[in-house]
């Protein structure tokens, strides 16, 4: 509930909603991209990209 509540905020473009999507979705991104990537850099960037592209 806590995600898809945060998404809703980002809907409605409450000023602080990226804030809640990011504490609600970064753990399972992070679980994705570290699987995927190994540099540490590279990883922090592509979590930066995503929540961007949410945003």
């Amino acid at each position: 509930m806590k995600g898809e509540e945060a998404v809703r905020r980002l809907v409605d473009g409450e000023p602080d909603a990226l804030d809640a999507v990011s504490a609600a979705y970064t753990p399972l991104l992070n679980y994705v991209i570290f699987a995927i990537l190994e540099d540490k850099q590279e990883r922090e960037e592509c979590l930066a990209d995503v929540l961007h592209q949410v945003w």
